[in-house]
């Protein structure tokens, strides 16, 4: 349906071409969101890591720039971006903080991200007309066209 993508902010750099040694990166510390971020970090260069879903820091296995990664609780990344380079935030924490996430992220998830909210039903009830009207009508141009509006300038992007 939709996604609330991470995304990657700073105070003090503009682009990733801007990280340099010793540069510091904080990532969610709770396993899915710090898995997340890893991997939003990899897709961008910035690091390689074990194959997994669950990753943490300790499973890095190629960090070719010399750049720190610091796992934080997923609310207070916001109020660290002065004390590191970036940190990988959150959607509803980087809204939360004033950040707009089309506008002020660095790198940020995609529309092709695993984890985009989904309709999820029951083997039993995926054929009833219900469902397939409920999947029909969130799928709509015009849901799509709502979250372009209404959403998207907070980050939350269609999936579909």
């Amino acid at each position: 349906v939709h996604i609330e993508p991470l995304g990657l902010y700073s105070k003090k750099i503009t682009k990733l071409e801007e990280l340099k040694k010793g540069d510091t990166i904080a990532v969610p510390n709770d396993p899915t969101n710090g898995a997340r971020a890893l991997r939003l970090l990899e897709k961008h260069g910035l690091f390689k890591f074990k194959e997994g879903e669950l990753i943490t820091a300790r499973d890095m296995t190629e960090n070719t720039r010399g750049i720190k990664l610091i796992e934080l609780e997923a609310a207070q990344l916001p109020r660290t971006l002065v004390d590191v380079t970036a940190s990988v935030i959150n959607t509803n924490f980087a809204s939360e903080a004033g950040l707009v996430p089309s506008r002020d992220a660095i790198v940020i998830e995609d529309k092709d991200s695993p984890y985009a909210n989904v309709i999820a039903v029951s083997e039993d009830n995926k054929n009833d007309d219900k469902i397939k009207a409920l999947v029909k009508a969130v799928h709509s141009p015009e849901v799509k066209a709502f979250i372009e509006k209404e959403l998207e300038p907070r980050g939350i992007v269609p999936a579909f």
